[in-house]
């Protein structure tokens, strides 16, 4: 998703069925100016052996609000989700994933990553539900921001659920700055501090990137994260 300088507002509904033995990839990258706002609500029913996997970058918005909720109906379905963000200015962003597990030997897992600077808001909910009858499922969630400013909020929420025996669930979630001998030894081989913080940031969010299979989006969202970072 994008827009030009024009005031906007999406509300975007995804419902989305996994048959058996099917496997879904879906790869969405949100870049609206500053001045608009996006919701969005993506559901998934994930049946036996199905596979569904979510790659989404947000990086526009006067305000990001991105709702999922994923049941794996069918035993040995799963549940995939990587997320990159940024937030600048005074932008608000609000991210929650709700991963339902039904089926004996599920498993899913949900990666955040991201970075806020300026007076920027983010608010990370993560919900790991063990239904009964998910025996021998496994799920896990890990949500990680750098702070770049004194003045930016980061709120993360990661919930465990459980109501079955045998059943692995691990969530974890930090708020940090750069580490600063790692930022003076980047200095100390000839790179700005702005220069070295945007090194930082991209290997940070990198490994999440690095799986969009389509080249020229990947440079669309590095050369959209340098914009940001460093103002060129």
């Amino acid at each position: 998703y994008s827009s030009d300088d024009t005031e906007t507002f999406s509300n975007i509904l995804n419902k989305i069925k996994v048959s058996e033995g099917a496997e879904l990839n879906l790869i969405k990258i949100q870049r609206l100016n500053s001045v608009s706002r996006h919701l969005e609500s993506r559901f998934s029913t994930v049946e036996a052996a199905g596979k569904v996997n979510y790659i989404s970058v947000e990086l526009g918005g006067k305000e990001a609000v991105v709702n999922y909720m994923t049941d794996l109906k069918g035993d040995e379905s799963e549940g995939h989700v990587k997320s990159v963000y940024l937030g600048f200015g005074e932008r608000v962003i609000d991210l929650s994933h709700h991963m339902n597990h039904f089926g004996k030997r599920t498993n899913s897992d949900m990666i955040f990553k991201g970075a806020l600077k300026d007076k920027s808001k983010k608010a990370f909910r993560g919900t790991l539900d063990f239904k009964n009858g998910s025996t021998h499922s496994e799920g896990n969630e890990e949500e990680f921001t750098i702070l770049l400013s004194p003045k930016v909020k980061s709120y993360a929420i990661p919930l465990l659920l459980c109501r079955e025996d045998d059943v692995i669930g691990n969530h974890a979630a930090s708020n940090g700055q750069i580490d600063e001998e790692k930022l003076f030894y980047i200095m100390s081989r000839g790179m700005s501090e702005t220069e070295a913080k945007k090194i930082i940031i991209e290997s940070h969010i990198r490994p999440i990137i690095d799986l969009i299979p389509v080249e020229s989006i990947k440079d669309i969202i590095l050369a959209a994260v340098e914009k940001e970072l460093t103002g060129e």
